[in-house]
């Protein structure tokens, strides 16, 4: 049998192009092990903790510069415009933890899974910023969302917290199963799922002859519609 040819060079590179998101993982990973050990009196460093992984992070965007890096066979690419949206997640989730330190004071949330949650959404976000194949925005939507369904019904003791939880999580996993199968009859379609081969293939019009293009691409449109809330698959925003 012959051995996988293991290319160290490249793996370094690929964790290089994802280095931010790597900061964000690790620091989410920190706050909940430093929440089992910090009493309650020290809990507001938990939130302290999240600003600084996530300043971190906006250093390691900027050194990673605006130029082109491939990462894990050009399913990841770090690009101007991905260090633009990068730059942009990032602040937000800077802005959205130092905001949450009062919040949580004021709500009483004060726990370590709500500051870990904002990081892990963040970071699924990062990974659709770069993401170069629809399985990577895939993987990226779900970190992104998965996360997010757990924050809306972070108020177990409020029923409209948790109405609006599980609403969101239903419609939120029949948009997934919509990707899937649009993901699906796309490759089926064009024999690829990346991004670049796929819209240089768009061109020739005999595709939207194909019936099984044409409905991949209204499953991926109506799966992305019920993720951003486009009217009519907005119906779950208001609970949420």
């Amino acid at each position: 049998m012959t051995p996988i040819p293991f290319d160290q060079a490249a793996l370094v590179q690929g964790l290089y192009s994802i280095l931010p998101e790597l900061i964000l993982i690790a620091t989410a990973i920190a706050v909940l092990l430093a929440d089992l050990v910090l009493p309650e009196i020290g809990k507001k460093r938990l939130c302290h903790l999240g600003i600084s992984g996530t300043a971190t992070a906006i250093l390691a965007a900027l050194s990673l510069g605006p130029g082109r890096i491939d990462g894990f066979s050009g399913m990841i690419v770090h690009d101007g415009m991905g260090l633009f949206v990068t730059l942009t997640i990032l602040a937000v989730t800077f802005l959205t933890l130092l905001m949450a330190t009062g919040y949580s004071e004021w709500e009483g949330t004060q726990k370590g899974e709500f500051y870990a949650l904002l990081l892990f959404s963040a970071a699924g976000m990062l990974f659709m910023a770069k993401g170069t194949d629809l399985m990577t925005v895939f993987l990226g939507l779900e970190t992104m969302s998965i996360p997010i369904y757990c924050l809306v019904g972070f108020h177990r003791n409020r029923m409209t917290s948790l109405e609006g939880a599980i609403k969101y999580f239903l419609l939120g996993a029949f948009a997934s199963g919509f990707l899937l199968y649009g993901i699906a009859l796309m490759y089926s379609a064009t024999g690829t799922t990346k991004i670049p081969a796929i819209a240089g293939m768009i061109g020739d019009l005999r595709l939207f002859a194909n019936p099984v293009f044409v409905v991949g691409v209204g499953l991926l449109l109506v799966g992305f519609a019920f993720k951003v809330s486009l009217v009519p698959f907005h119906m779950w925003t208001p609970d949420a």
